[in-house]
């Protein structure tokens, strides 16, 4: 039911947007690792993820795959999970971009598998390919049983395919 869903999120995203002929799309990959504010090791509190989207104008939409080893007991045990973002160009001066993002994903093999994010960030166009980000936010995870949120502060590389 999960993949269903992402994917009628995808499409309604990608035929809504694509029809109008004067809207300029552009593809772009980010990496992306964030530090999460939470007890454990180094290692713990470090997640990475990699992102595939598309942008429009000032919106854009992507899926993003990534691993994450908050829940684990087991320190050599890491989880991955999906996530759909969109993200807001709310405000450029220059070569400053303050964006806002918010997002929902899966986490694979988990019991507390809804994961839901909100955040802000400065992004900085370091040329028309090339971005960088730094982001601050909150990860809220839900399951049958448990619920939490974690605060995060992130850093990213965009590259836009032209």
């Amino acid at each position: 039911m999960r993949i269903k869903l992402l994917i009628l999120f995808l499409l309604v995203n990608y035929y809504g947007f694509s029809q109008t002929d004067n809207l300029k799309t552009i593809q772009y990959i980010e990496i992306y690792q964030n530090f999460i504010n939470t007890s454990g090791s180094l290692n713990n509190k470090l997640n990475y993820s990699l992102e595939y989207g598309i942008q429009y104008d000032v919106f854009s939409v992507g899926i993003n795959l990534g691993r994450s080893s908050i829940f684990t007991e087991n320190r050599e045990k890491m989880l991955f999970y999906y996530e759909v973002k969109t993200n807001l160009n709310v405000f450029q001066q220059g070569k400053f971009t303050n964006t806002v993002t918010i997002g929902i994903g899966d986490l694979m093999s988990s019991d507390i598998n809804l994961l839901t994010e909100v955040s802000s960030g400065m992004e900085y166009s370091y040329s028309d390919k090339i971005h960088f980000n730094i982001n601050f936010g909150q990860y809220f995870y839900s399951g049958n049983i448990n619920s939490f949120n974690v605060t995060f502060l992130g850093i990213s590389s965009t590259y836009y395919i032209k």
